[in-house]
């Protein structure tokens, strides 16, 4: 059990190992590398973790509870985190590119400028989540719910948006939404103009609409 502890001197310690079902709860492993380790059903719940490096393909975080944890910075790109919970996370600067987030959780979570782009966060749910300046260019984020959450500025240029749930978002005219299957959306918004160009659909203005998004040009 590593709760509670400050394991930031171990920057390098921590890299291809098994630490499945860890428990760091509370500990502050700043700037720590994990890359290729296997960390499946470990517990860094409210633990510090700014910086920390999980950019690997062979790092798998399938399972791994992030409640409330700091994780400003952190880099997960190539990582797979299927079923990770980062409920209530601080996850701004954040870093997941080409990492597979199938079913993960980030509800509640402050993720601003946090960069997803090529990621697959598939039936993930980022319900009230505060994700403002993120980026999703050409993520698969096919039946993710966005509910109430923060978009301002977020950009969705080339994403999968196939059954994504975009009700009571808010957005503002700097959000990006890629027109790719923007058809197939679910949002109780309508744009009342719309500029379509090969860089995708921006959203000008939002009212509210009950039905599903069908924009018209």
């Amino acid at each position: 059990k590593l709760s509670g502890l400050d394991l930031a001197a171990v920057s390098n310690g921590l890299s291809n190992t098994d630490l499945a079902y860890a428990d760091f709860s509370g500990a502050k492993i700043d700037g720590v590398d994990f890359r290729d380790s296997k960390l499946e059903y470990a517990d860094f719940s409210s633990a510090s973790i700014t910086d920390a490096r999980f950019n690997s393909e062979g790092t798998c975080l399938n399972n791994v509870n992030f409640e409330t944890a700091k994780c400003n910075d952190a880099n997960f790109n190539n990582a797979t985190l299927k079923e990770v919970d980062f409920t209530d996370a601080s996850l701004e600067g954040a870093s997941f590119c080409d990492a597979d987030l199938s079913h993960a959780t980030f509800e509640g979570a402050v993720a601003r400028e946090a960069i997803l782009s090529g990621s697959m966060p598939r039936s993930a749910s980022f319900v009230g989540a505060n994700i403002e300046d993120a980026k999703f260019q050409e993520a698969d984020v096919s039946e993710a719910t966005f509910s109430n959450a923060v978009l301002a500025g977020v950009d969705f240029r080339g994403a999968e948006l196939a059954d994504t749930d975009f009700r009571s978002v808010s957005a503002n005219s700097n959000t990006e939404f890629g027109v790719r299957n923007y058809h197939e959306c679910k949002a109780d918004m309508a744009a009342e103009e719309h500029i379509k160009s090969e860089k995708g659909l921006k959203l000008e203005q939002l009212t509210e609409y009950e039905g599903n998004w069908s924009p018209s040009f």
